[in-house]
């Protein structure tokens, strides 16, 4: 459960009192409950329209679906009972305070359970890296479309950190200095592969030696070749080995890059013609 108070002029009336069998008194003594004569749609309209030198509600009790579309950009402060089963479902709902001015988060743990506990004792490690932990969607490991979209990244990305002439940006075009090195880091990649989808070590195979064919290709062919330059596509740029996915031009050799594995696809941009 969550609690969401708004902000500007106060944090939490003092008259606000919470009875477990009884009403909820707020000082315009006015309790507003969810029933069929009214509708969430009425309670955000209400919450929303009010302006804050007026007399309005101090508290919202509500359950994991204040993470769905309450977009009321004057609460600041929440207290959130317990921690939400996923990481996504924590995120959306704690960000429904502090649109407008800066907001408060204050969740509250229950040392009986083994999951609060976990996240209090390693409360700021896990906020400093929020976003790493967002429940990762699933794909069939080393399968064809999974390798279109990031073998490329992780094999460039291997080769980088374990050989150390091909870890600065220009160094690029050395590919072809460090064969052997690369082809090192390409057979401990199948002997990944091998160990958790052994149906796919041949394909796996042929896609990583066909990238550093293309790679071998890029580095012969443009000496200022780089691996990731953001001005690719201006007159004075220099080519990049790495290109974002949605700037990828097929015909340039470029390999289209994600930002994020969860991402699935490029956008498509649709254009209604007049007359058409």
């Amino acid at each position: 459960m969550t609690a969401a108070s708004s902000a500007g002029d106060h944090a939490i009336n003092s008259s606000v009192s919470l009875e477990i069998n009884g009403p909820v008194n707020s000082r315009d003594g006015i309790v507003q409950d969810l029933d069929r004569e009214y509708s969430l749609r009425n309670l955000l309209e209400r919450l929303h329209d009010f302006p804050l030198q007026c007399i309005h509600d101090d508290v919202i009790l509500a359950t994991n679906m204040i993470s769905v579309g309450v977009d009321i950009d004057r609460l600041g402060l929440m207290a959130v009972m317990g921690q939400p089963q996923s990481s996504s479902e924590y995120i959306q709902a704690t960000s429904r305070v502090g649109r407008r001015y800066p907001g408060l988060v204050a969740v509250l743990f229950n040392a009986a359970r083994s999951r609060d506990l976990s996240h209090y004792e390693r409360f700021q490690a896990f906020h400093s890296a929020l976003y790493r932990e967002v429940n990762p969607s699933s794909v069939t490991p080393f399968s064809a479309r999974a390798r279109d979209k990031g073998l490329h990244a992780v094999f460039v990305a291997l080769c980088r950190l374990k050989v150390p002439g091909l870890r600065r940006n220009n160094d690029a075009t050395a590919v072809v200095n460090h064969v052997p090195a690369v082809q090192r880091i390409r057979d401990r990649i199948i002997e990944r592969v091998a160990s958790v989808a052994p149906a796919e070590v041949a394909e796996t195979l042929v896609h990583l030696d066909q990238i550093i064919e293309d790679w071998k290709l890029r580095a012969t062919n443009e000496p200022d070749l780089v691996y990731n330059n953001f001005s690719w596509g201006q007159d004075d740029s220099v080519p990049g080995l790495l290109v974002e996915a949605a700037e990828h031009d097929p015909e340039d050799g470029s390999f289209a890059t994600l930002w994020s594995l969860r991402d699935v696809d490029t956008q498509s941009n649709l254009y209604a013609l007049p007359g058409a």
